[in-house]
């Protein structure tokens, strides 16, 4: 398997485990995400199902409470 095809990988596993099943990511996990993009990217040319994984992760609030504090903003709670 290519380097390309091993960070495309590695890439779809993170946003499984961060974006479908925990719904935040630290930000030492999005400075990880963002160097493992940044190869895949730019050195190595990849681009669209990867640029969407990686936007959808660092798109996550950061932490457990910011996640649990916008799913009250959005039932109306304070």
């Amino acid at each position: 398997m290519g380097t390309k095809m091993e960070l495309f990988d590695t890439l779809h596993h993170q946003r499984v485990r961060l974006v479908a099943k925990r719904g935040w990511a630290s930000p030492e996990e999005k400075r990880e995400i963002e160097k493992i993009y940044r190869i895949y990217h730019d050195e190595l040319h990849g681009n669209g199902q990867g640029e969407r994984y990686y936007n959808e992760i660092m798109a996550l609030p950061e932490s457990e409470e910011e996640l649990l504090k916008q799913k009250g903003d959005l039932n109306g709670e304070v």
